[in-house]
């Protein structure tokens, strides 16, 4: 199979053939009817063969702006997932941190040069293309197959919590495919979170017993910041986990991946979510309890740290002229007694959590750094 992400010659043309002009070959003319609001390929597609090669067969998930399906790939014998992209994402790649492409590229091009064990762990792109019909162009990408996500997982174990011995293998790898992506690629993924870790294997191929069930690979492009991306966009991250820098309009970089990771560190192991929901608070006023929240639990404070937040562009909006944050949480315990509330209560575990979660970016470790942490290069303790 074709290693090369870059895309034919036939995808430069970017105007869309009228219904009477004669489409690609290998492409299957589809109504106007067929298509969603947002324009994603349409579903209907069992009998597809894209590129000549590629035969559709089922889809296997859907995204807000892609499909992604299983095929078979007729020259190399073996399944592929393709992920489309929308016709709306397709139009926006290389715009602002619209890159998932670029990023795969850069990706590619640093591995052929810079061989690191990061690249183990992460899912890369075999080949790349557009598709064109009726309505517009859609770039596929193709990859291997993989199984479940984290996400999925956990929500079919008895209790949500991921035993030490599984969640210090985890972590192994997610940080030295942030290594890799940050140190070597200078590439920000900006939504690290368990939909988009999925494993090698489903559940139900393997005894979760077994170290081989808990092999990854971080996924899901589609919001990276590549070095020509908007590191001040203040639209990246999930909300629940955004990084302060982020909610408060600083300029951002590799340490909001490490603030996410964080915070889904903290959340394998408890079983809960690091920030719980806010109920029947409005969307501006979350942001402020959000922020003080931050603050509370994991012990700095902002104004501390007025130098660097001082200039956000929200700055006004979410502290006061001191730094001091708008808001109060009066019941939250500091994060090691928080911690120790769910049962956790190793300070090497602790302190290895708390090296992500710092209000200032600089603060938070490097992915190079928590590679060389105490606990997780401990060695996990004998029955």
């Amino acid at each position: 199979m074709s290693t090369d992400p870059s895309v034919s010659s036939s995808a430069e043309d970017t105007t869309a053939p009228s219904p009477s002009q004669e489409l690609p070959k290998g492409t299957i003319p589809i109504r106007y009817e067929d298509f969603t609001f947002n324009g994603i390929y349409p579903d209907k597609l069992e009998t597809a063969v894209f590129q000549n090669r590629y035969h559709l067969q089922r889809q296997l998930g859907q995204g807000w702006r892609s499909l992604v399906w299983l095929a078979n790939d007729v020259q190399e014998k073996c399944d592929v997932a393709l992920k489309i992209l929308s016709a709306e994402e397709t139009a926006e790649q290389g715009t602002g941190n619209f890159r998932e492409r670029e990023a795969l590229q850069i990706i590619d091009g640093k591995a052929k040069i810079s061989p690191h064990d990061g690249l183990n762990y992460i899912l890369t792109m075999r080949d790349a293309f557009f598709e064109t019909d009726v309505k517009g162009r859609y770039l596929v990408m193709v990859s291997e197959v993989l199984g479940e996500s984290l996400r999925v997982r956990l929500q079919q174990r008895v209790g949500r919590a991921v035993p030490m011995e599984y969640l210090r293998f985890i972590m192994k790898q997610l940080i030295m495919a942030l290594d890799f992506i940050h140190d070597v690629c200078d590439i920000v993924h900006t939504d690290i979170r368990s939909e988009n870790i999925v494993f090698l294997l489903d559940t139900a191929d393997v005894d979760l017993d077994d170290e081989k069930a808990w092999r990854l690979k971080l996924i899901d492009f589609g919001y990276a910041s590549t070095p020509q991306g908007d590191r001040e966009a203040m639209d990246v991250q999930p909300r629940q986990v955004r990084a302060p820098e982020v909610f408060i309009g600083c300029p951002w970089g590799t340490p909001i991946d490490i603030w996410n990771l964080g915070c889904l560190t903290f959340e394998l192991a408890s079983g809960y979510n690091f920030v719980p929901p806010m109920r029947n608070i409005d969307l501006d006023d979350s942001y402020e309890y959000q922020i003080a929240y931050y603050e509370k639990i994991i012990g700095d404070k902002f104004s501390d740290y007025l130098d660097f937040y001082q200039n956000g562009k929200e700055f006004n909006k979410l502290l006061k002229s001191d730094g001091s944050v708008l808001r109060g949480f009066n019941n939250l315990e500091p994060l090691p007694q928080t911690l120790e509330m769910f049962g956790i209560d190793d300070p090497l575990f602790v302190d290895f959590v708390h090296c992500m979660l710092r209000l200032l970016p600089s603060a938070r470790h490097t992915a190079k750094q928590l590679l060389s942490h105490p606990w997780l290069v401990a060695e996990p303790e004998a029955d």
